[in-house]
């Protein structure tokens, strides 16, 4: 596994922890050993990655809930939501390709909720980050 697809899992594990445990997405990172588990650029890359995403995080789910049809954030799957959140951190302030987001967040929802899962984050991110490609319908995902 390439190293940014292994601190993209890495931070997703993290990430969901701080949810479930309240701490401080920095501290979950510690806790979870980012120290010995990645060397130190993809160290790096994660810790601003984790910082991105946290202080960009109710505009990005604004972002989310605006595409979501008949549907809530607070509703959504934990995981599902913590991996859209990333993928478009990543995207928008990390000047990831879109592309590269896409799959490696789909690969995520796949890796740990399933085909389902893969779909639906699929779908979202696709309107959420080619807004152009849904000219002509409601712009909001299933």
């Amino acid at each position: 596994m390439r190293e940014r697809s292994r601190g993209r899992t890495f931070l997703l594990q993290c990430r969901y922890a701080s949810q479930l445990n309240g701490e401080d997405i920095l501290s979950s990172l510690d806790a979870l050993g980012i120290s010995e588990r990645t060397d130190a650029t993809t160290r790096s890359w994660v810790t601003r990655l984790a910082e991105l995403t946290d202080f960009h995080r109710d505009e990005i789910d604004h972002e989310i809930e605006r595409v979501l049809l008949n549907w809530s954030l607070e509703r959504l799957n934990v995981l599902s939501r913590l991996i859209i959140e990333q993928a478009i951190a990543e995207c928008r302030y990390m000047d990831t390709p879109k592309p590269v987001s896409i799959d490696e967040a789909v690969k995520l929802a796949r890796d740990f909720e399933g085909e389902e899962a893969a779909a639906f984050v699929n779908g979202v991110l696709d309107r959420i980050l080619f807004p152009a490609a849904e000219a002509g319908n409601d712009g909001r995902a299933p």
